[in-house]
């Protein structure tokens, strides 16, 4: 529709445990607030699930001893992404990409 727009924004809460980070270390929790700040803001200004992706692995890589690059912060991240931006994956120009199977595949 001509003259609508619809805006989502984002408060993300997640402790180290819910981002299963080695929550026994100390500052995980900052680690944890660091990603969710860090999302939170790329979703809010209206980058791409990739650019938001990217910015947070960026974090993830620098934060590894905390574990965040071991599959389970990993997988959170992804749930998040689902969750914030849809499942749908996202072409080179951040729009989505509709997956089509094969006629007669079900």
């Amino acid at each position: 529709m001509r003259g609508l727009i619809i805006t989502k924004q984002a408060v993300i809460t997640l402790a180290a445990e819910d981002w299963q980070l080695y929550a026994a270390l100390p500052l995980s929790g900052q680690v944890a607030a660091d990603l969710n700040r860090t999302i939170e803001k790329a979703f809010n200004r209206g980058q791409t699930r990739r650019e938001i992706e990217e910015q947070a692995l960026q974090l993830m890589r620098a934060n590894r001893e905390y574990g965040a690059m071991d599959t389970e912060p990993l997988a959170v991240l992804e749930e998040l992404l689902d969750e914030l931006c849809g499942d749908a994956q996202q072409a080179p120009d951040g729009g989505a990409v509709q997956q089509i199977e094969p006629e007669g595949k079900e």
